[in-house]
């Protein structure tokens, strides 16, 4: 009953607006004769009245009203952001091309046996091994293509790779606390190589040092300086990104590189 009782009351303080906008219907007396009117030589000059909103602005405020709710029904925190995307099933926010190439441009992985854990419909995969390497796709769902095997990556299974890396674009999940948790696994799984395609600001966390400030094996930073078309169309999302790289323990201290990549060589 609560879960209805909240729907309810979000869906008439969000939908209320629209209704008087819209739907307000006419009065029943007709329009009051002109002489009753306000005019100027009664009241003086009449306030300027808001501008309108175009069509654009009133899908914009719907979409962010409409995250709302289901960020509530959910159970999510109250952000509230107006997003180009509608929620993609099982987040299948597939990575464009160009945003591995500018990986392997940094980070060579010709010869390499690679995991790719989150495969989703191989985007990653195939440029990995269009660059020379040996990739092994799962995830806990099959989509366009078969996947090599299936599993939920963040199981608690005994799980080891004995490859030489692990490269992915993990599923964030709220506070990326999901993210994080790919992350964790990752490294707990693989000695070698880990890139992570994340926000930007994944290592701005105060709860997230343990993967990079006092991380000895996190090597780099790559910043992408284009942004991601997760719907693969062109439209670009609001968010930036960047690969985060861990690579094997070094056997001196050393301090994390940062590099930049866009679509462009």
């Amino acid at each position: 009953m609560a879960y209805v009782v909240t729907v309810a009351c979000w869906a008439a303080i969000f939908c209320a607006p629209l209704i008087n906008k819209k739907g307000r219907a006419k009065s029943s007396n007709g329009p009051k004769p002109r002489s009753a009117r306000s005019s100027h030589e009664d009241h003086g000059p009449r306030s300027k009245r808001p501008r309108p909103e175009t069509e654009a602005e009133n899908k914009l405020r719907d979409i962010a009203m409409l995250d709302a709710v289901i960020a509530i029904c959910k159970g999510g925190g109250m952000t509230v952001v107006a997003s180009k995307y509608a929620r993609i099933e099982n987040d299948l926010y597939q990575t464009e091309p160009w945003a591995t190439e500018a990986l392997v441009r940094h980070f060579p992985v010709k010869g390499m046996r690679i995991w790719e854990p989150a495969a989703g419909n191989h985007l990653i995969a195939d440029v990995l091994k269009e660059a020379g390497a040996t990739v092994h796709t799962s995830d806990f769902a099959t989509y366009s293509r078969q996947q090599d095997q299936w599993v939920d990556f963040l199981d608690d299974l005994p799980i080891t790779f004995g490859g030489d890396g692990i490269i992915t674009n993990p599923p964030y999940g709220v506070q990326n606390r999901t993210a994080v948790k790919f992350a964790e696994k990752a490294l707990e799984r693989c000695t070698g190589l880990v890139a992570l395609l994340l926000t930007a600001k994944f290592d701005s966390g105060s709860t997230r040092t343990h993967l990079y400030r006092d991380n000895p094996r996190f090597a780099a930073k790559i910043t992408l300086t284009d942004r991601i078309s997760w719907t693969l169309d062109g439209i670009t999302g609001t968010e930036d990104h960047a690969w985060y790289i861990w690579t094997e323990t070094p056997r001196l201290p050393r301090s994390p590189v940062i590099l930049y990549a866009g679509r462009q060589a």
